[in-house]
């Protein structure tokens, strides 16, 4: 008898459920009229979706440059701390090491087909490079973000930048993709793509 009743209570409180929704949009999400002014304080959904890229793109600029200054000692050893100033993921810097380590495998062959299955599924191992965190450049002098476009969001909500990056102090251009996230603490970089 029991069993024959849960498929009843299951059907009965879906139709409950059905019955008590309501079947308009609230007030405040209805669209104003036409020609009505919208309030400045509450974007639109492209406009907000801008103000959010314009934020991660302004971020990546300073913080590039702020972290790869002359004024700012060893940009690549911090790069290997834990804390929550440096400027890339945890989980971008463990790739990125294991990358950087690749030239020092006995089995060079193993070492990269091991490194590619194991990213393969979160970063395009293809694009890693070879060298610094940023860019294949071991040093680093002062930097200047000369060009930053907006390509796309990401699958996991990463903003894709086309990067320019000019060392004023070696003389150098180098250029790729570099992924920004929103993480509890900040913006962070959480890819370098090298072409």
């Amino acid at each position: 008898m029991p069993k024959s009743l849960l498929p009843l209570c299951a059907l009965v409180s879906l139709f409950t459920a059905c019955q008590t929704q309501p079947n308009e949009t609230p007030a405040a999400a209805s669209t104003p009229a036409a020609g009505a002014p919208q309030s400045p304080a509450q974007p639109t959904a492209p406009e907000a979706a801008a103000d959010e890229v314009d934020e991660a793109r302004q971020w990546l600029m300073t913080s590039v440059e702020d972290y790869y200054h002359s004024d700012s000692p060893g940009a690549d050893a911090k790069a290997d701390t834990d804390t929550t100033a440096g400027i890339y993921t945890r989980r971008y810097k463990a790739y990125k090491l294991e990358s950087i380590n690749l030239e020092f495998a006995e089995d060079q062959d193993r070492a990269v087909a091991d490194f590619e299955k194991k990213w393969e599924g979160q970063y395009n191992p293809k694009y890693v490079g070879a060298g610094g965190f940023l860019f294949t450049a071991q040093d680093y002098g002062n930097l200047k973000v000369t060009r930053c476009t907006f390509k796309e969001r990401t699958k996991d909500n990463g903003y894709l930048f086309n990067v320019t990056i000019r060392d004023l102090t070696y003389k150098t251009d180098n250029q790729g993709d570099i992924k920004v996230l929103r993480t509890a603490q900040g913006y962070k970089i959480d890819d370098v793509l090298e072409y």
